[in-house]
């Protein structure tokens, strides 16, 4: 028997579960329950892929009697396809984790709807004039937030435009809720303005960046925020006194970045690995250990 075509299957095949998408993938979202990922497509749809496995690893692994040798066996059937929605934008669509296992996105007429884990779409009461260009949405306080660009607009989840923050700088190019869902961070031209929204909207913050911030992610405890830049690299800041710093020696766009809480390090993508910085020592005033 010819055994020359027999590939060898790699930890990856034995326990993970991959797809072929038509067009690239650009974000990542999980849902709020963790039961659902949401991947943002270039060509403006959404795949959605159940976390649940039918064929876990852990059901597949077998020890032998005689010698107790561990072993774990390949699938028998492939992986359940994803769920794709209908075209939403021209790009790929903006995501927001909402309720449970639903999600928000922004679609290319200024709408915001409604996403569920089965790939339905429904209208909510947000829409914008112009496109969206970003979007949130703190699930504890039920509050959305959305922008063309020009304004930020705070909507609550009964429905209905509720707030518009006052302009500060240049084009909106990213927001993102604290973990608390009470500040909310607008990425605007070359800063960071951080609005505290406990009672009336309130501008408490700015910190400014050597190009424009093109993300927002906010460490767990709400004390740092961190955010890839337009030009590459990231940069970070402290926003109890508003000191702030950057990294830029990447050999590629940092396009995402991210917290670990448990070893309290900040992770960033665009190195030829994934590099992180402990925040022990963190990357500010020209330390980059």
């Amino acid at each position: 028997m010819n055994q020359q075509n027999i590939r060898n299957l790699t930890l990856f095949d034995l326990l993970a579960r991959s797809w072929a998408l038509p067009s690239a993938v650009e974000t990542l979202q999980f849902s709020a329950d963790s039961s659902v990922a949401a991947f943002a497509c270039a060509d403006g749809t959404i795949a959605l892929a159940s976390l649940s496995d039918p064929e876990p690893p852990e059901s597949r692994i077998r020890v032998s009697g005689d010698l107790g040798q561990t072993t774990i066996r390949s699938r028998e059937k492939p992986p359940a396809p994803l769920i794709v929605t209908d075209h939403l934008r021209d790009g790929a669509p903006l995501i927001a984790a909402s309720a449970q296992s639903g999600f928000l996105a922004g679609a290319s007429d200024g709408r915001v709807v409604r996403v569920t884990a089965t790939g339905e779409i429904d209208d909510t009461d947000i829409r914008l004039d112009g496109s969206i260009v970003a979007l949130d949405h703190a699930r504890g306080q039920g509050v959305t937030a959305v922008s063309d660009g020009a304004d930020v607009l705070l909507a609550m989840a009964s429905g209905g435009i509720i707030r518009s923050l006052a302009r500060h700088g240049g084009e909106v190019a990213a927001l993102g809720f604290s973990p608390s869902g009470r500040q909310l961070a607008v990425c605007r031209g070359n800063e960071i303005s951080i609005w505290t929204l406990v009672g009336e909207p309130a501008l408490v913050r700015t910190i400014g960046f050597p190009q424009a911030p093109i993300a927002v992610r906010w460490s767990a405890d709400s004390e740092w925020i961190a955010c890839p830049l337009a030009s590459g690299g990231f940069g970070i800041a402290r926003l109890v006194d508003g000191k702030a710093g950057t990294v830029s020696d990447f050999p590629a766009m940092v396009r995402a970045v991210s917290w670990s809480e448990r070893a309290d390090a900040l992770i960033a993508s665009g190195a030829f690995r994934i590099t992180a910085w402990s925040m022990k020592l963190p990357p500010l005033e020209g330390e980059t250990g």
